[in-house]
């Protein structure tokens, strides 16, 4: 990090551990490290943190250190789906931990998944509600893909009594979608893009969009097939 920030003027640094807080020292010796060095270098978390590993304390350092913005994998509002899913996160903490993010000056971007074991109508709205109610900067909404390896997979493979891997079918394309929940492939394609649509057609989230971008970057958002899904035009959601 000093080597990119004084050898090369390096701005902005992403740090794309998985799992950046999982070892509490370790996320604080780095943060210490980044102040005691003098790196004046701004950056981020963005593949997703563990929320109950976060507390106000650290949350202070890593502002402290340069950190603007942070990812969590938060992926249901529910909390027997979560379970399922062996996430092992009490959803009842979330709310506080976003604010504290949000006290601490950094910026908060929520992940959730729609389609795992459990999933209904019913729930996937509730996840968008529950989005929307958190102090979060950006949300995305990805459709199920389970991967060889895991066991979601594993199941997903016997209930199909699967011989071979169809790879078209381990994406999060509306046509190839491996249905492990009562929401059909078609009802996913639906609920990302309205879940798109509810989260970002909102004039707190659209200006905080405007004001963070470069022109150049806010014209191709507007021609973007994702900014279509806003308007809720037709088109592929296959990632957001």
């Amino acid at each position: 990090m000093e080597m990119l920030v004084k050898d090369h003027g390096i701005k902005e640094i992403f740090i794309s551990d998985d799992n950046f807080n999982l070892k509490k020292s370790h996320a604080i010796e780095v943060c210490e490290e980044i102040i005691r060095r003098g790196l004046k270098v701004d950056w981020a978390c963005p593949n997703g943190l563990r929320v109950d590993s976060l507390t106000p304390d650290l949350l202070s350092l890593m502002k402290a250190a340069g950190c603007h913005l942070i990812g969590l994998g938060i992926e249901s509002s529910s909390q027997e789906i979560l379970d399922r899913a062996k996430k092992k996160l009490d959803i009842s903490i979330v709310p506080k931990v976003c604010e504290d993010i949000r006290k601490s000056g950094i910026k908060a971007v929520g992940f959730f998944v729609l389609g795992l074991p459990g999933e209904t109508k019913e729930t996937i709205e509730q996840t968008i509600d529950f989005a929307k109610s958190l102090p979060l900067v950006r949300a995305w909404f990805n459709i199920l893909a389970p991967y060889p390896g895991a066991e979601i997979f594993n199941i997903y493979a016997r209930d199909k009594n699967l011989d071979t891997i169809d790879w078209k079918y381990l994406d999060t394309s509306s046509k190839h979608v491996a249905q492990l929940s009562s929401v059909t492939p078609e009802e996913l394609d639906y609920y990302q893009k309205k879940a798109a649509r509810s989260f970002y057609a909102r004039p707190r989230i659209l200006i905080d969009l405007a004001l963070s971008q470069r022109p150049s970057t806010i014209a191709a958002f507007l021609r973007s097939q994702f900014f279509q899904n806003i308007l809720g035009r037709r088109g592929s959601a296959d990632r957001i």
